[in-house]
């Protein structure tokens, strides 16, 4: 009899390790200047190509960001801080169970100005 209960136990320890997998990835990274010093309160945003779906955040105070439970698939990922031109990167490809880390450098400039990177 206790077999059978540590059997059906672990079977069930199993099962619900299965189900609690990720179905989503991360992306963090750290957003710097031209002279690799953090910069704080970057404003970072991805977008999903396929959903237009618009996820934000800010860098803290060593300059990381971390967006998490992103769907798999294509995404844009943009980064403005006032002084800096904002950058711009494209074709990012996440994966399910994935955790992508992505640093930013900043270069001087006025947000209205746009570096696209690929």
């Amino acid at each position: 009899m206790r077999f059978k209960l540590l059997v059906a136990w672990i079977l069930t320890v199993l099962a619900v390790g299965s189900a609690q997998q990720s179905t989503s990835a991360t992306l963090s990274g750290r957003v710097v200047d031209p002279n690799g010093a953090v910069i704080v309160g970057a404003q970072v945003a991805i977008t999903s190509k396929a959903t237009s779906i618009r996820r934000e955040t800010k860098t803290n105070e060593e300059g990381l960001f971390v967006l998490t439970n992103l769907g798999p698939g294509e995404y844009e990922l943009r980064v403005q801080q006032p002084g800096f031109k904002t950058t711009v990167y494209t074709g990012i490809v996440l994966q399910v169970g994935r955790n992508e880390s992505f640093n930013v450098a900043l270069e001087l400039g006025q947000v209205a100005d746009s570096i696209d990177q690929f």
